[in-house]
């Protein structure tokens, strides 16, 4: 099922430029109108701005049949960057769902690929859009260290960041620009490694993962592939 929707925030974006510096997202550096520790924040309004730390995503999509099983990802079977815990590798893995909103997504596209035959494209088409890979059965990260995955530009100047969605269906913390880590590159592919400390996720179980536009506009197609924990 896709879900959709629009997400807004009232925060202030500050995107790091510098490659291969990290910024942490603590509170010192939260955009105004973050809540504070234990508090839970609203629901994001049209048109505002980017996801904060405490809000939902859109809630348009239908939650899957409650299961008591845990949420399933497949062990990578592409290149060494793949090992841990495979969330999309030439599609989602069981129980994962695309619940993207602003933007068109395709789960097949064939060129540019990382590795194997597929991977995500995914164009923004209003701002603050986000690319949103969902499960409704908790996922247990606390074995791993980062969130990986390769992405890939068509144009100079486009800009993203990444979060993780709770087992509320809540961001955990404020979004984390992938421009902390270097610019994502035109016409090739850059592997990222996110350490989950940046995105408040370790030894946490998690219900998503989201790749959100950092411009506040929108913006032509990112490619992702090989996304999962490690």
């Amino acid at each position: 099922m896709r879900r959709v929707g629009v997400v807004l925030l009232s925060g202030l974006l500050l995107a790091g430029a510098a490659c291969g510096s990290h910024k942490t997202n603590n509170a010192s550096s939260q955009p105004a109108g973050t809540p504070a520790e234990g508090e839970v924040a609203a629901s994001p309004a049209a048109g505002s701005g980017p996801v904060q730390a405490g809000q939902a995503p859109p809630s348009s999509g239908a939650a899957q049949a409650a299961e008591t099983a845990p949420a399933e990802a497949s062990p990578g079977a592409g290149p060494i960057e793949s090992a841990g815990l495979t969330v999309y590798g030439d599609n989602l893995a069981s129980r994962w769902e695309d619940w993207s909103w602003s933007a068109t997504v395709d789960l097949a596209s064939t060129s540019p690929v990382y590795s194997g035959q597929r991977a995500i494209s995914a164009t923004i088409t209003q701002a603050w859009g986000g690319v949103y890979l969902h499960t409704d059965i908790a996922t247990d990260i606390s074995p791993y260290t980062y969130l990986r995955f390769a992405a890939q530009v068509t144009q100079a100047g486009q800009r993203y960041a990444v979060s993780l969605v709770d087992t509320n269906d809540k961001f955990i913390a404020n979004p984390y620009f992938l421009a902390n880590l270097g610019d994502i590159t035109v016409g090739s592919w850059k592997y990222y490694r996110v350490p989950l400390a940046e995105l408040g996720g370790t030894a946490k179980p998690i219900k998503g993962i989201v790749f959100q536009d950092g411009l506040g506009k929108p913006q032509p197609a990112l490619f992702l592939d090989d996304v999962g924990f490690q």
